[in-house]
């Protein structure tokens, strides 16, 4: 039986948080079953297991916390140029992590070197230990702003380290762990997390925290335009055989005129690299410029494509496309430098 404290004490402390029913009962159930508890330790203890859980199993979907207008899935263009998030706070697991104010080249060759290094180490130390890799310190990756996708466990937003957290690292942060994230304000459907609006519950998912380094090395290939696989997906080139030629998982940065267009922002350089957007003409067509890339990204699509090395509007099978650029480069950035993402006041 879960107790009515119990509800008036998660009620006060997550405001936005409704438990799946069949969740609580088991859990309190269980704790109950196992354990002599006080209802003051059962509280505490439920509250633990709702940090190791996914979300999407212990919440219900009913009601949702996150705002259906700031959904991922949704276009670019139909997200509110601002919006703030409700007052009292919406609990969040981080999905994935990643580092925007260095090139995803430089990423991967830290990522790539001190795997190695540590798997070096691990034969000197201990031929037949095949968890050697689990004694090594965490990769320690250059820091300047993190991204995160963040879940409510139904709805998925994107969000940004407006002002550092040293809370969160990439490579530290385990994925799973949770935010209570109040009073938000989010542009364009992208949060801007700070200190002040952010507090780090901790904790992870087990299993989502297993694949923290295909998730990342995902985000990296998707970065510098490589074809994306997913885990059941075919090798490119062998569709299921009654479309040969079929490779609808792979991601596209360009448009066509059967798909839905949805819009992706695209991080090839440092944040310094930005400058204020100006307009040319070229052929007769108007070209803008500035320091971020933004492509109309159709939700079915066929092959993964470069980055285009320009920003232009132009016409593809008579659909308009836009893009704005990001150059890409390995400078890296003072790590005491203050980043303000100033590319959200030049999104439309």
């Amino acid at each position: 039986m879960v107790p009515s404290s119990l509800y008036s004490w998660f009620k006060s402390t997550y405001p936005t948080l409704t438990f799946e029913p069949t969740w609580i009962e088991q859990c309190c159930q269980y704790l109950q079953n196992h354990f002599d508890l006080t209802n003051s330790q059962l509280i505490k203890k439920v509250e633990t297991q709702l940090l190791l859980s996914d979300l999407s199993c212990s919440v219900s979907s009913l009601n949702a916390p996150l705002p259906e207008l700031l959904g991922s899935d949704r276009p670019f263009q139909s997200f509110p140029k601002e919006y703030l998030l409700p007052n009292g706070g919406i609990l969040l697991q981080i999905q994935s992590i990643t580092e925007i104010g260095y090139s995803a080249l430089s990423l991967e060759n830290t990522h790539q070197k001190k795997i190695n290094e540590a798997k070096g180490r691990d034969r000197v130390l201990d031929l037949e230990d095949d968890e050697g890799l689990d004694r090594q310190a965490p990769i320690q990756f250059p820091r300047a702003m993190l991204k995160l996708e963040l879940s409510d466990g139904h709805r998925t937003v994107s969000a940004i380290e407006y002002r550092r957290i040293s809370a969160l690292g990439l490579g530290i942060t385990p994925l799973g762990c949770k935010l209570l994230v109040n009073n938000a304000k989010a542009r364009r459907g992208m949060l801007l997390l700070t200190p002040e609006n952010t507090i780090i519950k901790g904790l992870q998912v087990d299993e989502l925290d297993a694949q923290r380094d295909q998730i990342f090395q995902t985000g990296l290939d998707f970065r510098l335009g490589r074809p994306i696989v997913f885990p059941d997906q075919p090798p490119s080139g062998e569709g299921p055989a009654d479309h040969p030629n079929s490779q609808a998982n792979n991601l596209v940065l360009s448009t066509s005129h059967h798909a839905t267009q949805s819009t992706m922002i695209t991080n090839t350089g440092p944040l310094n690299s930005r400058s204020a957007p100006t307009v040319s003409h070229s052929n007769g067509q108007a070209r803008t410029s500035t320091s971020y890339q933004l492509s109309n990204v159709p939700s079915t699509s066929t092959s993964v494509t470069e980055p285009t090395p320009s920003a232009s509007n132009s016409r593809s099978n008579g659909v308009s496309q836009q893009v704005i650029v990001i150059p890409d480069s390995d400078d890296e950035y003072d790590v005491d430098m203050e980043f303000e993402p100033e590319f959200l006041n030049h999104l439309p």
